[in-house]
């Protein structure tokens, strides 16, 4: 936050220096002076720092049930919502209509349909570990986002990030099957890990989950196509995400981040990804340090290149800088 930014308020002001000589202590200090203070400096609190939720508060957070107990006044200002261990805990996002970034560590996806709509998000993440994602649980809330249909009213969003906790990524062959065995070390070996009737019907539905997941993640992409700037999509196989057989055609120039491309799909989806203008897609190799470029323009043939891995570092610092 910058100073411009502030209500033209005197006591504003008088907060806004006294957090920029003490930190937050001297905020909270000041605050503890008189009632008109004590609300006046909660509420700039709220709209200058994260608001971090977690199963267990501290110091530092509040718990899901304190949440609900929040301001009217202190809900409306706050800008910063991070939600860490969410399990299906009671929550509401009614009142954070100024609300501009919104962080969510995931055990369930029922927070997605519980988004009210927030007009005025530019940046969603979402952090999960797929290993704690029920297979059923996905796919009925896979049936319950397609219901939703533009209910997902998130018109503003500019950057969005997915990000697996567990993700399998940089192995020519990767097991996309089982946790259990080790990666394959050529094509042959897929056909004698996985050639019994009892791995196929595991396999069918270990893939089901993910194909699930990528489907939601496809609704909300499609969903903000006329706003999005950036997605950066990690750790998930994005042949999983593109797997409707649907084309993404964003509205405006876009950025594609991936570190998980699917090589054993062989890029089938990359036809299907497309932008009015001009869309880059880099997709990231830890093991060389190297991020593979490919621009596609309207009307034009993919020029693809390899860059620096510090290309992305600028891309992320530009991402910070939007929101």
């Amino acid at each position: 936050m910058i100073f411009t930014e502030l209500p033209e308020s005197i006591i504003d002001r008088i907060l806004f220096f006294a957090f920029l000589e003490g930190g937050l202590e001297a905020v909270v200090n000041l605050s503890l002076t008189c009632s008109t203070l004590r609300k006046q400096g909660n509420a700039f609190l709220y709209s200058a720092i994260p608001l971090v939720v977690r199963d267990k508060p501290s110091s530092q957070s509040k718990s899901y049930e304190m949440l609900d107990n929040i301001e009217p006044l202190c809900r409306l200002l706050s800008r910063d919502l991070r939600l860490y261990d969410y399990k299906n805990q009671p929550l509401s996002f009614d009142g954070f209509q100024c609300l501009s970034t919104l962080t969510v560590e995931a055990r369930d996806l029922s927070f997605l349909v519980k988004l009210a709509p927030l007009e005025r998000l530019r940046s969603f993440t979402i952090v999960y570990d797929h290993k704690k994602f029920d297979r059923k649980h996905v796919a009925k809330m896979r049936q319950e986002m397609e219901g939703m249909g533009e209910e997902l009213a998130i018109p503003a969003l500019e950057v969005f990030r997915v990000s697996s906790a567990k993700p399998k990524v940089d192995t020519p062959f990767r097991n996309l099957i089982s946790p259990n065995w080790k990666n394959p070390r050529g094509v042959e070996d897929y056909d004698k890990q996985f050639s019994s009737s009892t791995w196929s019907k595991y396999a069918s539905a270990f893939q089901g989950k993910h194909k699930n997941l990528g489907a939601i993640f496809f609704m909300i992409l499609e969903n903000t196509k006329k706003s999005i700037r950036v997605a950066e999509i990690l750790g998930i196989d994005f042949s999983f995400i593109m797997s409707r057989e649907r084309t993404l055609k964003f509205s405006r120039d876009c950025n594609l981040i991936l570190n998980n491309p699917s090589i054993i799909h062989a890029y089938s989806w990359m036809e299907r990804v497309k932008s009015k203008k001009r869309l880059t897609i880099l997709i990231e190799n830890r093991i060389t340090s190297t991020v593979s470029v490919v621009v596609k323009k309207k009307n034009k043939e993919p020029v693809t290149s390899v860059k620096d891995s510090g290309l992305l570092v600028e891309m992320r610092n530009r991402m910070n800088a939007w929101v």
